[in-house]
């Protein structure tokens, strides 16, 4: 008898745990949209490109990439790949910055929580840096506006990110049910630096192993009940 509840309750988390795992995520940006291609070369002078493109595919509805720097620097997003490519280029005096910026639509903010969420998720790959580069996540929502300050590592590696909302200030969850605008702000890119974002999302909050194992005996004690 005992090996069979045993048997039970561990049925009983697998399916708790594939049914919190399988919980939709929401989509900021998986850069299936597109193509847009911002090439910019200044010289010795400094200077900056944008260009916005609607999103159907997204939570929100809006994405601006905006690129700025001294000398070269590229930033082209291949919607049949599904990848932002960023570079900057190989002279001394190149250097580089870009933003991505989410916007909802002004009647109807997004909502980032429906499912359980509480956490962004970024996924880099080819990560070409020369020295640790820092960004910034901003979220407006209709009543609260937070920040969180990131660092992206150097060397040559791909990186996931999870940021979580309680991270974002006070207050401690903020209000990421009614999302105005998402702005992620990278800065100082050196010559020769170059990254591939590949998603940008949220995560569902996944049920943990203590309570899947409580809710798990609950129900068998219910049915040696019966």
């Amino acid at each position: 008898m005992k090996t069979i509840q045993r048997m039970s309750l561990s049925v009983l988390c697998g399916m708790l745990f594939f049914q919190t795992e399988k919980a939709p995520a929401a989509v900021i940006d998986l850069f299936t949209e597109g193509p847009q291609s911002l090439i910019l070369d200044t010289g010795e002078s400094s200077g900056y490109l944008k260009e916005n493109l609607a999103l159907s595919q997204s939570a929100l509805s809006k994405r601006e990439v905006f690129i700025s720097g001294r000398g070269q620097s590229s930033l082209g997003i291949d919607n049949v790949e599904g990848i932002l490519a960023y570079s900057v280029g190989v002279g001394e005096s190149s250097s580089g910055s870009f933003d991505l910026r989410y916007t909802a639509p002004e009647t109807s903010p997004a909502n980032l929580v429906r499912n359980g969420e509480n956490s962004f998720r970024l996924r880099f790959e080819e990560l070409h840096l020369s020295a640790p580069v820092n960004f910034s996540l901003f979220y407006y929502s209709t009543q609260w506006k937070g920040y969180v300050f990131l660092t992206l590592p150097d060397g040559r590696s791909s990186v996931e990110l999870l940021i979580p909302f309680s991270d974002f200030g006070v207050p401690k969850t903020g209000d990421f049910s009614m999302i105005r605008d998402i702005l992620l702000d990278f800065r100082s890119f050196a010559p020769g630096d170059s990254l591939k974002l590949t998603s940008f999302t949220t995560v569902p909050e996944q049920t943990s192993p203590a309570f899947c194992a409580a809710v798990a005996a609950f129900l068998l004690s219910r049915r040696r009940r019966a």
